[in-house]
């Protein structure tokens, strides 16, 4: 299975800075998502709030795997390994040092877009991440997707250490 990329711009300002000429790239398409959500992504909250919502992740059908990639990310194209790699994981990111929780840093992460999508129809981040007793990593919506899928259990293929691969 290949990706097929799409290029998801949640922050007009760096639309411009991020464009790449059709020519050159590989992007099947460009998708902005609504309104509300544009120019908000300034702390985690606001990104962690927009990760999870059902828009964004039944908007991006027909595609099963999601490469999040941020603008702190960086994949290297001399590295002996290609993104195809990873596509049997249900779940791949950047390893989190373990002070800041469990699971891994979703700026780089691949994800299966309907596991996603069945952890938001059993459970609410906004709910899980402002309850009493909520871990501290859930306020982080990479932390708080890989323990609901690992709380799904059925065959989530998750891997939190993709830069040891």
């Amino acid at each position: 299975m290949a990706l097929n990329p799409i290029h998801l711009s949640p922050n007009i300002r760096d639309a411009p800075r991020l464009s790449i000429p059709r020519a050159r790239s590989s992007l099947r398409e460009h998708r902005n998502p609504p309104p509300a959500s544009r120019n908000n992504l300034s702390s985690h909250a606001s990104v962690s709030q927009f990760l999870t919502s059902r828009f964004l992740w039944t908007d991006l059908a027909p595609y099963l795997k999601v490469l999040v990639f941020q603008t702190d990310s960086i994949l290297c194209s001399a590295s002996p390994h290609h993104i195809d790699e990873f596509l049997p994981y249900d779940l791949i990111g950047a390893p989190i040092h373990a002070r800041f929780g469990t699971g891994f840093n979703g700026g780089l992460s691949l994800r299966n877009r309907e596991l996603i999508l069945r952890v938001l129809d059993r459970w609410d981040f906004a709910v899980d991440s402002a309850a009493e007793d909520a871990p501290t990593e859930w306020k982080f919506e990479d932390q708080w997707f890989y323990a609901r899928m690992r709380e799904l259990g059925e065959d989530a293929e998750l891997k939190g250490d993709w830069a040891s691969v």
